[in-house]
Order: C-alpha cells, then sequence, then structure tokens
C-alpha cells in the first residue's frame, strides 16, 4: 500500500524500496512456518495411493523410512546452510541494510524445528512398529 500511495502521489519520490524487501522476507518466513506446521501434523505431501495398496505391516516400515529420508535431508540442509548463512552476514539488502542471511536463516530454523518433529514421528511409528510385533521389529 505504501509503495502504491507513494507511486500515485508522490510520484516516487518517498522512495520505499525497503517495502518489497520487507514483503519479500516476510513472504520467506511464513512460507517455511507453514510447512513447519504441515510437518508438526506429519501431513506432509507422500505417494498415498502407494501406501494403499500396501499391506499394513509393510506400509508401516515404508512410513518409518520416508520419515528418516525427511530427516536426513533436513539434517544436510542444516549442517550445510550454516556456514552458507555465516557467509551471506557479510551482505546486506540494498533497501533495508539487513543482512542476505536473513533468509537463510528462515530455511534454517524451519529445518531444525521440522527435524524434530520429524524425529518425534519417527520415534513414535517405530515404537508402534515394537507394539505390534511383540517388543522386537520383525521383518515385513
Amino acid at each position: 500500500m505504501l509503495q502504491v500511495t507513494d507511486r500515485f502521489l508522490f510520484g516516487g519520490a518517498l522512495q520505499l524500496g525497503w517495502t518489497e524487501e520487507i514483503a519479500r522476507i516476510l513472504l520467506v518466513w511464513l512460507t517455511f512456518w507453514g510447512a513447519i506446521l504441515v510437518q508438526r501434523e506429519d501431513s506432509h505431501i507422500r505417494l498415498e495411493i502407494v501406501a494403499r495398496v500396501l499391506p499394513e505391516r509393510t506400509r508401516a516400515y515404508a512410513l518409518v523410512l520416508i520419515d528418516l529420508a525427511v530427516l536426513a535431508f533436513l539434517l544436510g540442509i542444516i549442517f550445510s546452510g550454516v556456514p552458507y548463512a555465516l557467509h551471506e552476514l557479510e551482505l546486506t539488502l540494498p533497501g533495508t541494510g539487513l543482512p542476505r542471511s536473513v533468509f537463510v536463516l528462515a530455511v534454517i530454523v524451519a529445518s531444525i524445528f521440522m527435524a524434530a518433529h520429524a524425529l518425534r514421528h519417527l520415534l513414535v511409528k517405530i515404537r508402534r512398529l515394537r507394539s505390534t510385533s511383540g517388543g522386537r521389529v520383525q521383518g515385513p
């Protein structure tokens, strides 16, 4: 609204370029907070059609493997993202003067929360598998 008002009423004299950067930063952070919420509810996209045709026990193992893959991917993002974020601290955004790492930090913070939720889901599924197999995990 500020940019539109500035353009039409003041001919761009106020130079509110920082509003676009703030909007972009908020979009990135809100997107990743949404991803955290989806991971918390364990409702991320999966091939449900494949899961439906698998026998129940095989499906349970497949879901554990999916959670392991998600956890490994998120840990990779975290550990590779931190050095990149530190590098991006040196560079600033022109409109706000904020470090460019503000975007990378959104990914890292979200990945930390998502990894915690993935680990929680993984442990629940493993406990469920153990309880249905009499205390030990058996093959499918």
